[in-house]
């Protein structure tokens, strides 16, 4: 075999254990990494910042259910990238962070660009490690992506002096590991799956909440034949959002407040965290007995206590509980019980419209939010996929949106962190080139990442930006106003800036929208365009909402 360098070597593991995308800044620490990827097929994907490489390889990753790989520069790059990489930590995303560091030469004498890179990852990464031998590079490899995918998937962070990641090696002497992971799923105890579904089948008002475990275990087809089987409805949360169709007699929705008023909750695959009340009043009763299933056993029992906690994989336990549901014989499920879900989300909305008296809004009126997400709900193709990032507009947009196929709506999670929209967006393109895929932003948010517009432009992916323009940081304002009143907002305004014109000075297309009735049409221009665009949609910069901080659950 002919000599390789080091960043052959990681890459070529990488390629063979599934990764097809890579997403980059490229840089002195990262050149062969990137090089490989030319003899490989490996796609790259090269981008304006190192956070949004982060963010790509995240949302890749997302709708994928592959690892993707972010490779950048060492030190400042690792550094821009961090925020990325926090975001995928939280949200529990197997991405692979490559990059180099300083020679081994130049340690501690002061090169450029040389920090401690794995203490820096260290709260943000499942595993972190440096490799100092050639030979062991495959090795290496293999274990970043076995602990990125395996037990609870997280991102993985794998680094190398210069001389490594640019030796040569005789190929034969660095050999790819084999059989390094198990496809083996966790079943749950039998005993305690058939104790869970002995208390499903005998409650009158269960509801299943469901989140992103549901989905990297590919359980989809399993969720469905036990909620339909013990007609139980379904609050897909997350990435399992859309997994039941939100418009399926069976849909709960997202919303957490389809949670209360239910005597048994089976929580499958996702943390009561502060995005569903912690599992706890008001949302949650108290009263109820709660079933968990998760692949992490020390998750089982935090923050609401578990009357059945089952250590296992959710496909695999789903598995179970359906063929000792097949024997049993279930009580019934309320009827009164699956339509509250219909009307506790539709009455919300009404209720808001109402609340903030939309009916009666004039013409000439700037929109409110709310009115934009249900024009743009109206029109967006069913297939469709919706990124929502920003503050309120954010807020509304998952709360005025349905979900109809997995993945269908998607949101940054509990991080809160904002400026993901652009690049989620053009990966979802990149993972499904024929999937239309429309990312609804705030201003604040897209000037965070908007500069990614161009990514898209150059890589060719078709995606629709529609910003909710109000002129400022529209939640954080508006809780000035709150705190403070009206003469003491300051940091939070920004220019009514005409975004449309730069996505045509990009090389997009753009649209400059005032009223509901110009959204629709100018969406449908948009999708039809080919490449991507910025529906900027001028909204009311005095719109006020409790949306966010007047809900009674969250701890800050």
């Amino acid at each position: 075999m002919a000599d390789v360098n080091g960043g052959y070597l990681i890459m070529k593991t990488l390629s063979e254990a599934g990764v097809t995308h890579l997403f980059t800044i490229v840089g002195g620490h990262n050149f062969e990494i990137v090089d490989a990827c030319q003899d490989l097929g490996i796609q790259v994907t090269d981008v304006r910042h190192e956070q949004q490489a982060a963010h790509m390889a995240d949302a890749m990753t997302r709708y994928t259910r592959q690892p993707a790989v972010v490779a950048i520069d060492g030190a400042p790059g690792l550094v821009n990238a961090f925020p990325g990489i926090q975001v995928a930590f939280e949200s529990q995303v197997p991405i692979i962070v490559l990059t180099g560091q300083g020679s081994m030469i130049g340690r501690d004498i002061g090169v450029m660009q040389a920090i401690d890179q794995l203490e820096l990852v260290r709260p943000i990464t499942k595993w972190r490690r440096t490799c100092f031998d050639m030979k062991r590079l495959p090795e290496y490899a293999s274990m970043a992506v076995r602990e990125a995918t395996t037990g609870r998937p997280g991102p993985v962070f794998l680094d190398a002096p210069l001389e490594i990641i640019r030796g040569k090696i005789d190929e034969d002497l660095a050999p790819i590991p084999k059989n390094y992971r198990t496809q083996a799923r966790a079943h749950g105890d039998p005993a305690l799956v058939e104790q869970a579904i002995e208390l499903l089948t005998s409650a009158q008002r269960p509801l299943i909440v469901a989140g992103s475990g549901v989905w990297w275990s590919h359980a989809e087809e399993e969720l469905r034949a036990l909620s339909t089987m013990l007609g139980i409805p379904v609050m897909c949360r997350n990435m399992a959002r859309g997994i039941i169709a939100e418009d399926d007699p069976l849909g709960a929705g997202f919303l957490p407040t389809s949670a209360a008023g239910a005597d048994v909750y089976l929580i499958v695959g996702t943390r009561l965290d502060w995005t569903i009340g912690f599992g706890r009043p008001p949302l949650f009763d108290p009263s109820a007995k709660a079933i968990q299933i998760d692949i992490a056993a020390e998750k089982i029992g935090k923050n609401r206590a578990a009357d059945i906690g089952i250590h296992g994989d959710a496909k695999a336990v789903l598995s179970q509980m359906i063929a000792i549901a097949q024997k049993q014989k279930s009580k019934g499920v309320a009827d009164a019980w699956r339509a509250k879900h219909k009307g506790t989300t539709a009455a919300m909305r009404a209720g808001m419209f109402q609340q903030y008296g939309l009916a009666e809004r004039s013409a000439d009126q700037p929109l409110h939010s709310i009115q934009l997400v249900q024009a743009l709900a109206a029109e967006l193709p069913r297939q469709a996929r919706l990124v929502v990032d920003g503050g309120y507009i954010a807020a509304f947009g998952l709360q005025y949106t349905d979900a109809f196929t997995p993945g269908g709506i998607v949101w940054v999670g509990s991080t809160g962190h904002l400026g993901v929209g652009v690049s989620f967006a053009a990966a979802s393109r990149l993972a499904e080139p024929d999937r239309p895929v429309v990312a609804l932003m705030g201003d604040g948010s897209f000037g965070l990442s908007g500069i990614e517009f161009d990514t898209a432009v150059r890589h060719g992916l078709p995606i629709v930006v529609v910003i909710a323009n109000d002129a400022g940081w529209g939640e954080v304002r508006d809780g000035q106003r709150r705190r403070y009143g009206n003469e003491r907002v300051v940091g939070t305004n920004l220019s009514a800036t005409r975004y449309d014109e730069l996505a045509r000075a990009l090389g997009g297309h753009g649209e400059l929208v005032k009223t509901a009735d110009e959204l629709g049409p100018a969406l449908r221009r948009c999708l039809d365009a080919k490449k991507p665009s910025i529906i900027n949609v001028l909204t009311d910069p005095n719109q006020r909402s409790l949306l966010v901080t007047g809900m009674p659950w969250p701890i800050e």
